[in-house]
Protein backbone atom coordinates (compact mmCIF):
# COMPACT_ATOMS: atom_id res chain seq x y z
CA UNK A 1 0.00 0.00 0.00
CA UNK A 2 2.24 2.89 -0.90
CA UNK A 3 0.66 6.83 -2.05
CA UNK A 4 2.07 6.03 -5.78
CA UNK A 5 -0.15 4.88 -8.38
CA UNK A 6 1.15 1.57 -10.18
CA UNK A 7 1.38 -0.23 -13.50
CA UNK A 8 2.14 -3.85 -13.21
CA UNK A 9 2.93 -5.68 -16.04
CA UNK A 10 3.49 -8.99 -16.35
CA UNK A 11 5.95 -10.22 -19.51
CA UNK A 12 6.48 -13.98 -18.65
CA UNK A 13 4.84 -16.72 -16.20
CA UNK A 14 1.58 -16.45 -14.19
CA UNK A 15 0.71 -15.26 -10.71
CA UNK A 16 -1.71 -14.76 -8.28
CA UNK A 17 -2.67 -10.95 -7.72
CA UNK A 18 -4.29 -9.46 -4.39
CA UNK A 19 -6.16 -6.22 -4.82
CA UNK A 20 -7.88 -4.68 -2.25
CA UNK A 21 -10.23 -7.33 -1.35
CA UNK A 22 -10.01 -9.77 -4.14
CA UNK A 23 -7.82 -11.69 -5.60
CA UNK A 24 -7.26 -11.88 -9.51
CA UNK A 25 -5.22 -14.51 -11.43
CA UNK A 26 -2.59 -12.87 -13.79
CA UNK A 27 -0.91 -14.46 -17.00
CA UNK A 28 1.88 -13.36 -19.34
CA UNK A 29 0.28 -10.10 -20.97
CA UNK A 30 -1.66 -8.57 -18.50
CA UNK A 31 -1.95 -4.92 -17.46
CA UNK A 32 -2.68 -4.64 -13.60
CA UNK A 33 -3.50 -0.89 -12.64
CA UNK A 34 -3.15 0.04 -9.24
CA UNK A 35 -4.65 3.16 -7.68
CA UNK A 36 -2.60 4.93 -4.91
CA UNK A 37 -2.88 3.93 -0.75
CA UNK A 38 -4.86 0.22 -2.40
CA UNK A 39 -4.02 -2.73 -0.51
CA UNK A 40 -1.97 -5.08 -2.78
CA UNK A 41 0.01 -7.79 -2.98
CA UNK A 42 1.07 -10.75 -5.16
CA UNK A 43 1.29 -14.48 -4.23
CA UNK A 44 3.91 -16.90 -6.64
CA UNK A 45 3.28 -19.61 -7.44
CA UNK A 46 7.03 -20.74 -7.70
CA UNK A 47 7.85 -21.14 -11.17
CA UNK A 48 10.00 -18.13 -12.72
CA UNK A 49 8.36 -14.67 -14.30
CA UNK A 50 9.37 -11.72 -15.46
CA UNK A 51 7.63 -8.26 -14.78
CA UNK A 52 8.13 -4.76 -14.98
CA UNK A 53 6.73 -2.18 -12.67
CA UNK A 54 5.68 1.17 -12.78
CA UNK A 55 5.51 3.86 -10.29
CA UNK A 56 4.53 6.94 -10.33
CA UNK A 57 2.79 10.43 -7.99
CA UNK A 58 -0.59 11.80 -9.04
CA UNK A 59 1.49 14.94 -8.88
CA UNK A 60 2.79 13.75 -12.27
CA UNK A 61 -0.03 14.71 -13.97
CA UNK A 62 -1.53 18.30 -13.06
CA UNK A 63 -3.71 19.80 -15.46
CA UNK A 64 -1.70 22.08 -18.03
CA UNK A 65 -1.98 23.50 -21.23
CA UNK A 66 -0.32 21.01 -23.18
CA UNK A 67 -1.43 18.17 -20.87
CA UNK A 68 -4.99 15.62 -20.11
CA UNK A 69 -6.79 15.97 -16.89
CA UNK A 70 -6.71 13.57 -14.37
CA UNK A 71 -9.79 12.89 -15.28
CA UNK A 72 -8.34 11.05 -18.39
CA UNK A 73 -5.51 9.88 -17.64
CA UNK A 74 -7.03 8.54 -14.08
CA UNK A 75 -9.62 6.47 -15.77
CA UNK A 76 -7.81 3.34 -16.27
CA UNK A 77 -7.21 3.49 -12.27
CA UNK A 78 -11.03 3.98 -11.58
CA UNK A 79 -12.34 0.95 -13.69
CA UNK A 80 -14.13 -1.97 -12.36
CA UNK A 81 -11.66 -3.95 -13.15
CA UNK A 82 -8.01 -3.91 -12.70
CA UNK A 83 -6.68 -6.68 -14.54
CA UNK A 84 -6.56 -6.17 -18.52
CA UNK A 85 -5.75 -9.10 -20.75
CA UNK A 86 -4.49 -7.75 -23.86
CA UNK A 87 -4.26 -9.22 -27.23
CA UNK A 88 -1.25 -9.84 -29.44
CA UNK A 89 -1.35 -6.55 -31.29
CA UNK A 90 -1.83 -4.49 -28.43
CA UNK A 91 1.01 -6.81 -26.39
CA UNK A 92 3.15 -5.48 -29.06
CA UNK A 93 2.06 -1.96 -28.71
CA UNK A 94 2.81 -1.94 -24.90
CA UNK A 95 5.87 -3.81 -25.10
CA UNK A 96 7.21 -0.97 -27.26
CA UNK A 97 6.35 1.51 -24.88
CA UNK A 98 7.75 -0.28 -22.04
CA UNK A 99 11.12 -0.85 -23.98
CA UNK A 100 11.47 3.04 -24.47
CA UNK A 101 10.49 3.78 -21.12
CA UNK A 102 13.46 1.05 -20.39
CA UNK A 103 16.09 2.49 -22.51
CA UNK A 104 15.11 5.86 -21.60
CA UNK A 105 15.56 5.45 -17.89
CA UNK A 106 18.46 3.66 -18.24
CA UNK A 107 20.92 5.84 -20.90
CA UNK A 108 19.44 9.12 -18.85
CA UNK A 109 19.75 11.16 -22.38
CA UNK A 110 18.91 15.04 -22.64
CA UNK A 111 15.30 15.95 -21.04
CA UNK A 112 14.63 11.99 -20.71
CA UNK A 113 12.54 12.69 -17.51
CA UNK A 114 10.16 14.90 -20.25
CA UNK A 115 10.37 11.97 -22.89
CA UNK A 116 9.24 8.99 -20.00
CA UNK A 117 6.10 11.60 -18.68
CA UNK A 118 4.86 11.30 -22.42
CA UNK A 119 5.61 7.24 -22.71
CA UNK A 120 3.76 6.96 -19.84
CA UNK A 121 0.78 9.61 -20.65
CA UNK A 122 0.59 7.31 -24.20
CA UNK A 123 0.14 3.89 -21.81
CA UNK A 124 -2.59 5.37 -19.59
CA UNK A 125 -4.81 6.67 -22.61
CA UNK A 126 -4.26 3.00 -24.07
CA UNK A 127 -5.24 1.45 -21.19
CA UNK A 128 -8.24 3.31 -21.45
CA UNK A 129 -9.13 1.59 -24.82
CA UNK A 130 -7.39 -1.60 -23.93
CA UNK A 131 -10.36 -1.89 -21.04
CA UNK A 132 -13.32 -0.81 -23.17
CA UNK A 133 -12.29 -3.60 -25.73
CA UNK A 134 -12.10 -6.02 -22.82
CA UNK A 135 -15.50 -4.74 -21.95
CA UNK A 136 -17.09 -5.20 -25.35
CA UNK A 137 -16.05 -9.23 -25.78
CA UNK A 138 -17.87 -11.48 -23.82
CA UNK A 139 -15.13 -13.92 -23.76
CA UNK A 140 -14.21 -15.15 -20.56
CA UNK A 141 -10.16 -13.99 -19.68
CA UNK A 142 -7.87 -15.45 -17.36
CA UNK A 143 -7.93 -12.18 -15.22
CA UNK A 144 -11.40 -13.02 -14.25
CA UNK A 145 -11.92 -12.19 -10.58
CA UNK A 146 -11.12 -15.78 -8.15
CA UNK A 147 -13.58 -15.58 -5.34
CA UNK A 148 -14.25 -16.21 -2.40
CA UNK A 149 -10.62 -16.89 -2.01
CA UNK A 150 -8.78 -19.25 0.23
CA UNK A 151 -6.49 -19.28 3.14
CA UNK A 152 -3.77 -19.27 4.10
CA UNK A 153 -2.77 -16.59 1.17
CA UNK A 154 -5.71 -14.85 0.41
CA UNK A 155 -8.38 -13.25 2.09
CA UNK A 156 -11.86 -14.76 3.20
CA UNK A 157 -15.15 -13.26 3.00
CA UNK A 158 -15.43 -11.90 6.36
CA UNK A 159 -12.14 -10.30 5.61
CA UNK A 160 -13.51 -8.41 2.37
CA UNK A 161 -16.20 -6.91 3.88
CA UNK A 162 -14.11 -5.84 7.18
CA UNK A 163 -12.11 -4.07 4.54
CA UNK A 164 -14.83 -2.73 2.75
CA UNK A 165 -16.30 -1.60 5.67
CA UNK A 166 -13.13 0.30 6.84
CA UNK A 167 -13.30 1.90 3.33
CA UNK A 168 -16.46 3.17 3.53
CA UNK A 169 -17.13 3.69 7.64
CA UNK A 170 -13.44 5.14 8.62
CA UNK A 171 -14.19 8.12 9.94
CA UNK A 172 -16.78 5.99 12.08
CA UNK A 173 -16.06 4.86 15.36
CA UNK A 174 -13.88 1.76 14.32
CA UNK A 175 -12.07 -1.28 16.43
CA UNK A 176 -10.37 -4.42 16.34
CA UNK A 177 -12.85 -5.65 19.10
CA UNK A 178 -15.95 -3.80 17.95
CA UNK A 179 -15.64 -5.41 13.98
CA UNK A 180 -14.53 -8.78 15.59
CA UNK A 181 -17.58 -9.01 17.44
CA UNK A 182 -19.72 -8.08 14.62
CA UNK A 183 -18.31 -10.63 12.52
CA UNK A 184 -18.54 -13.55 15.32
CA UNK A 185 -14.59 -13.95 15.39
CA UNK A 186 -12.23 -12.71 18.35
CA UNK A 187 -10.13 -10.15 18.27
CA UNK A 188 -7.19 -12.49 18.62
CA UNK A 189 -8.28 -14.47 15.86
CA UNK A 190 -9.41 -11.76 13.58
CA UNK A 191 -5.78 -9.82 13.92
CA UNK A 192 -4.19 -13.19 12.90
CA UNK A 193 -6.23 -13.76 9.48
CA UNK A 194 -6.06 -9.68 8.68
CA UNK A 195 -2.04 -10.05 9.48
CA UNK A 196 -1.69 -13.14 7.41
CA UNK A 197 -3.90 -11.78 4.14
CA UNK A 198 -2.55 -8.38 4.07
CA UNK A 199 0.66 -8.06 5.79
CA UNK A 200 -0.29 -5.47 7.98
CA UNK A 201 -2.66 -5.02 10.70
CA UNK A 202 -6.01 -3.97 11.12
CA UNK A 203 -5.49 -1.05 13.27
CA UNK A 204 -2.96 -0.23 10.90
CA UNK A 205 -4.59 -0.63 7.83
CA UNK A 206 -7.32 1.76 9.47
CA UNK A 207 -4.88 4.27 10.17
CA UNK A 208 -3.60 4.14 6.59
CA UNK A 209 -7.03 4.64 5.53
CA UNK A 210 -7.75 7.59 7.82
CA UNK A 211 -4.85 9.59 7.53
CA UNK A 212 -5.03 9.08 3.85
CA UNK A 213 -8.47 10.85 3.85
CA UNK A 214 -6.84 13.80 5.75
CA UNK A 215 -3.94 14.08 3.87
CA UNK A 216 -6.69 14.82 1.19
CA UNK A 217 -8.62 17.22 3.12
CA UNK A 218 -5.09 19.15 4.43
CA UNK A 219 -4.02 19.51 0.43
CA UNK A 220 -7.68 20.31 -1.09
CA UNK A 221 -9.81 22.43 1.71
CA UNK A 222 -9.18 25.33 4.35
CA UNK A 223 -10.73 23.42 7.03
CA UNK A 224 -8.53 23.56 10.41
CA UNK A 225 -6.74 20.64 11.56
CA UNK A 226 -8.62 20.12 14.54
CA UNK A 227 -12.20 19.34 11.88
CA UNK A 228 -9.90 17.46 9.69
CA UNK A 229 -8.86 15.25 12.76
CA UNK A 230 -12.77 14.41 13.67
CA UNK A 231 -13.70 13.83 10.28
CA UNK A 232 -11.13 11.59 9.04
CA UNK A 233 -12.18 9.48 12.48
CA UNK A 234 -9.68 10.76 15.16
CA UNK A 235 -11.19 11.12 18.22
CA UNK A 236 -8.74 13.39 19.23
CA UNK A 237 -6.06 15.86 17.43
CA UNK A 238 -3.45 14.41 20.20
CA UNK A 239 -4.00 11.14 18.65
CA UNK A 240 -4.39 12.74 15.16
CA UNK A 241 -1.14 14.81 15.43
CA UNK A 242 0.50 11.37 16.50
CA UNK A 243 -0.20 8.66 14.15
CA UNK A 244 -0.48 11.76 10.85
CA UNK A 245 3.76 12.20 11.83
CA UNK A 246 4.12 8.32 12.18
CA UNK A 247 2.99 7.97 9.06
CA UNK A 248 4.00 10.77 6.86
CA UNK A 249 7.34 12.02 8.74
CA UNK A 250 5.57 15.61 9.48
CA UNK A 251 2.96 17.14 11.13
CA UNK A 252 -0.40 18.16 9.53
CA UNK A 253 0.36 21.51 9.40
CA UNK A 254 3.91 21.11 8.23
CA UNK A 255 2.09 18.49 5.52
CA UNK A 256 -0.31 21.52 4.14
CA UNK A 257 2.79 23.58 3.73
CA UNK A 258 4.81 20.68 1.48
CA UNK A 259 1.66 19.89 -0.12
CA UNK A 260 2.96 20.30 -3.71
CA UNK A 261 5.60 17.55 -3.93
CA UNK A 262 7.47 16.88 -6.42
CA UNK A 263 7.20 14.80 -9.42
CA UNK A 264 8.67 11.33 -9.84
CA UNK A 265 8.34 8.54 -11.95
CA UNK A 266 10.24 4.75 -10.14
CA UNK A 267 10.30 1.52 -13.30
CA UNK A 268 11.23 -1.54 -12.20
CA UNK A 269 12.35 -4.53 -14.07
Amino acid sequence: MHEAYELYYLLEGALVYFIRDRAYSVAAGDLVLIGKNEIHRTVYNGREHERLLINFKGELFAPSENTPGPETLWAPFHHPTPIVSLELADRIVAEELFRRMVKETQEQEPEYELYLKHLLAELLLLATRWQAKAAATSLPTPSAPLSPMPMPKQMPSALSMIVARIDAEYDTPLSLAGLAAEFQLSPQHLGRLFKQATDCTLIEYLNRTRIEAARKLLRETELKVIEIAMRSGFDSIVHFGRVFKKRTGTTPLQYRKQAAASDSISLTM
